[in-house]
């Protein structure tokens, strides 16, 4: 197995460890979360990873304040960084 692929379903993991839609957030519950820190790691571009990016802010926190959703999201990030770091 490939480290990336290794990697992918480390973060797959974490994502499931976590109920996404039990977690309130700015719209609605927590359940873009999972797509979002997907879509960041596996960006291709600077605008893909911006779009991804945004895609978590707009959910997990706006105008500085954090939602319920940050709670699982911040573990999920961290993996999420060190899958990432391995596929640069």
């Amino acid at each position: 197995m490939s480290a990336a692929h290794e990697g992918l379903d480390l973060l797959n993991a974490e994502i499931a460890r976590h109920d996404w839609r039990s977690v309130r957030s700015f719209h609605g519950d927590g359940s873009l979360l999972p797509l979002a820190v997907r879509r960041l790691v596996l960006a291709e571009s600077r605008d893909a990873a911006w779009q991804a990016y945004w895609g978590i802010d707009n959910v997990a926190m706006v105008d500085g304040r954090l939602s319920q959703s940050v709670g699982p999201l911040t573990p999920t990030l961290l993996v999420a960084l060190d899958v990432a770091g391995s596929e640069v």
